[in-house]
């Protein structure tokens, strides 16, 4: 899955011509300047497609591991992975894909039209991913 370097790139260019934009011609800097701008007003946007595809990434692996294409490592370095991004304070989009997935995934288990074998799965899959993510860490502020 290359989406999120992908875009990660995208991003990190344009701030680096956005820096370097001084030294080009007015017409190629208003250039930069406007896509730089347009990034940046979908910046969140972006973010969260990178936590998306990162948090998708996850199941893909597994059941290429069962397949047999991937080795056993991939998902034992993706995981951990994804326990670093979750438990990131400057990149905060994963864990808030995590609780949006979760939100979706109950929403779909509570419709009345959902199989009960299905919404089994459903809570069982949630409980499951709830027991292995990492616990939240909260800093008391330290008193003078």
């Amino acid at each position: 899955m290359l989406i999120p370097v992908s875009l990660f790139s995208v991003l990190h260019v344009t701030n680096f011509l956005k820096s370097v934009c001084q030294h080009f011609p007015p017409s190629i800097a208003d250039r930069v300047n406007k896509i730089s701008q347009i990034l940046d007003a979908n910046s969140v946007q972006i973010y969260r497609i990178i936590a998306f595809a990162e948090v998708v990434t996850f199941p893909v692996i597994l059941v290429s591991v069962f397949i047999g294409i991937e080795p056993l490592l991939i998902p034992i370095m993706h995981y951990q992975f994804l326990v670093l991004r979750y438990r990131s304070r400057r990149f905060p989009y994963t864990r808030f894909m995590f609780a949006e997935l979760r939100v979706f995934i109950e929403q779909i288990a509570a419709r009345p039209t959902c199989p009960s074998f299905i919404r089994q799965f459903l809570t069982g899959f949630i409980k499951l991913v709830s027991r292995l993510a990492p616990a939240a860490e909260y800093s008391m502020p330290e008193r003078p």
